[in-house]
């Protein structure tokens, strides 16, 4: 780090150094088991039925937009196929993933924050990088939205790992291929989620600030953009096997969720008021650690001088919390789960900031990052609130209690076709699911808001459509009680064509006529 005084003095005592050690296994395997016991009992999410389902049907060999909706860009779903390829344990196999990389993140937290403070010295950069890590794990953002088998914490790790590498590169008298691979993990982000578009700009700014020659600028440009270029090159072809479904699910059907949630009486920030007061407090009020992080950073930023700025790391990580703030207040409505990625990029830039501060003798002492960083993640503690109750033992977690529920069903609906507006419970079940009802309740929900004429061309199938659908692909089964308010033509659909409920709990499951006479006892016992 350009400023930064080498360290004076002796190094650290091997007493010292195995304390640090000590302590970080403690943090890492604490924080693992936390959120292992925490995330595995929760429910199953809306936004789990479609990632797992689609990373079923891309295994079958179906292609997103072409043959099913995907409503994100596609590299999350398949991750999901590769699970999906595996094991067929997807909900357990999506949410392990999910606490590896949620994990994963104050792991990189850590190695972000110690690498740059080790000149202080071992002890002191251990002890300020598992501050900054606690400052992510408290805050209640965090904790509520781990563990889910969604595409939220895999962009989040390449986009940090993307600002690490442009952050090396400008120190680096080599940097090409340190660019070259920061643009791999930029654009492979923006492959998970479009939202993370606004970080490419970032990453071309903090490169062009701190060269001087325009030659150098140019050359590293280049580079990032041939990065960016070759991770999203496999979106490409996606993209022009079916064109108008792949605009709808990106963007078009991002546009109607405000209409979609006002007719169902959701109450959400769709306007710039709304959403900035949202923001404010979710930042402020429900999640401190990420408001003081991000006052902090703009207040040490406040000190830099103009030279210093440009090849301050600590700037470049406060440019990547703004546009991830930018990136969350964009999509409309705005819900907690988007403004998550700030909080790291928020706590990292605080930090650095403050190092860099205690280099160049604007902030007292070292000290400082002893007292400061933890400070700052104790607030979390006290005000957050209650959490869910740790459980470790698997009989309780959603993902096995779904797959093990009613084994006598499970066996006689394998390989049968199920409708459903949960797709992921179907599947744990080893049944096949409609591809046009891969995204659960979203499309369902939202047909009606598609004009009458574009649906067909879309793939959009409602209420409107369900009977033609049905007609040609008749289900071998229905299972219902996910959500009855939308389920109520699909309900009306079964009483009419004479399927027999099976009640295995909630969800319960209606039996074709068909499927019945095929069945030498007249179904499941």
């Amino acid at each position: 780090m350009s400023g930064w005084p080498e360290r004076e003095g002796r190094g650290p005592t091997p007493v010292t150094s195995l304390l640090a050690v000590a302590v970080a296994a403690v943090f890492f395997a604490t924080t693992l088991w936390s959120l292992i016991a925490t995330s595995m009992p929760r429910l199953i999410n809306h936004d789990e039925y479609w990632y797992l389902a689609a990373g079923s049907l891309i295994h079958d060999g179906l292609l997103p937009y072409r043959d099913f909706h995907c409503l994100h860009m596609p590299y999350g779903m398949y991750l999901f196929a590769v699970l999906a390829w595996l094991t067929e344990h997807l909900l357990l196999a999506g949410r392990l993933l999910a606490v590896c990389c949620d994990w994963a993140l104050l792991g990189l937290v850590f190695w972000i924050v110690r690498s740059s403070l080790v000149r202080f010295g071992g002890a002191l950069a251990t002890v300020a990088a598992l501050g900054a890590a606690f400052s992510v794990f408290a805050s209640p953002l965090y904790l509520s939205q781990a563990g889910k088998a969604w595409n939220y914490p895999q962009p989040l790790l390449l986009a940090l790992g993307a600002v690490t590498l442009v952050a090396a590169a400008r120190r680096a008298p080599r940097p090409n291929w340190r660019l070259v691979f920061a643009g791999l993990l930029g654009g492979a982000a923006v492959g998970f989620r479009l939202s993370y578009v606004f970080v490419v700009p970032v990453l071309m700014a903090g490169w062009v600030v701190a060269r001087r020659t325009r030659r150098e600028v140019i050359g590293g440009l280049a580079w990032l953009s041939m990065g960016v270029s070759l991770a999203l090159a496999a979106v490409v072809p996606l993209a022009a096997a079916a064109p108008a479904r792949f605009l709808f699910d990106v963007v078009g059907y991002h546009r109607l969720q405000p209409l979609v949630h006002a007719s169902q009486g959701v109450v959400a920030p769709s306007d710039l008021a709304d959403k900035v007061q949202f923001l404010a407090v979710l930042l402020f009020v429900k999640n401190p650690q990420m408001g003081l992080a991000l006052l902090g950073a703009l207040a040490l930023a406040a000190t830099r001088c103009r030279r210093e700025w440009r090849a301050s790391d600590g700037v470049l990580w406060l440019a990547l919390a703004a546009s991830l703030l930018l990136a969350a207040a964009v999509p409309s409505p705005s819900w907690p789960q988007y403004a998550l990625p700030v909080l790291p990029a928020a706590v990292v830039a605080a930090t650095l900031l403050l190092g860099e501060g205690v280099g160049l003798g604007r902030v007292p002492t070292a000290r400082a990052l002893l007292a400061v960083i933890p400070a700052v993640a104790l607030v979390g503690i006290f005000l957050a609130p209650a959490r869910d109750r740790p459980r470790l033992a698997s009989r309780a977690w959603a993902a096995v209690v779904v797959h093990e529920l009613d084994r006598s069903v499970r066996a006689y609906v394998a390989d049968r076709t199920i409708l459903t507006l949960a797709p992921v419970v179907a599947l744990e079940w080893g049944a096949r699911i409609y591809p046009e009802f891969a995204t659960g309740p979203f499309i369902w929900r939202t047909a009606r808001f598609v004009p009458r004429h574009e649906r067909a061309r879309l793939a959009v199938v409602g209420p409107d459509e369900i009977e033609s659908l049905l007609a040609v692909k008749r289900p071998d089964a229905m299972l219902l009680g996910i959500d009855q308010e939308l389920e109520r033509p699909l309900l009306s659909y079964a009483v009419t064509n004479g399927f027999r409920p099976v009640t295995v709990a909630a969800p319960a499951l209606w039996i074709s006529p068909q499927l019945l006479a095929a069945t030498p006892h007249g179904g499941p016992r």
